[in-house]
């Protein structure tokens, strides 16, 4: 079953500049997020998105996950096992573990 997913930290940009290359008219952090990370999501994915899923992690990731089959549950059934980030690193963006099972 083929997925994709993106995640993106959630730093600070100028978001009405990069949105408006999409003729998107706003300067909001959440909505240019997700709109980024379903666009990489469906990059990956390469086939026909029949489920999508996104959604913020600790406030300041986003992701997004999209699969071509439209009986796999995505949305009930896919959950968040553990979320790992670095406490103290030279790069706070890091993102150290995400582990999503089906329940």
């Amino acid at each position: 079953m083929p997925l994709g997913l993106d995640v993106e930290h959630m730093k600070d940009r100028n978001f009405k500049m990069l949105l408006e290359r999409y003729n998107i008219d706003s300067n909001d952090k959440n909505l240019f997020y997700q709109f980024w990370t379903e666009y990489e999501a469906s990059i990956k994915i390469q086939s026909e998105i029949k489920q999508k899923l996104c959604f913020k992690l600790k406030d300041d990731y986003m992701l997004s996950l999209f699969s071509s089959n439209p009986d796999d549950g995505i949305k009930t059934k896919l959950k968040i096992y553990e979320v790992k980030s670095p406490t103290e690193s030279i790069i706070p963006s890091e993102l150290i573990n995400l582990k999503l099972v089906q329940a």
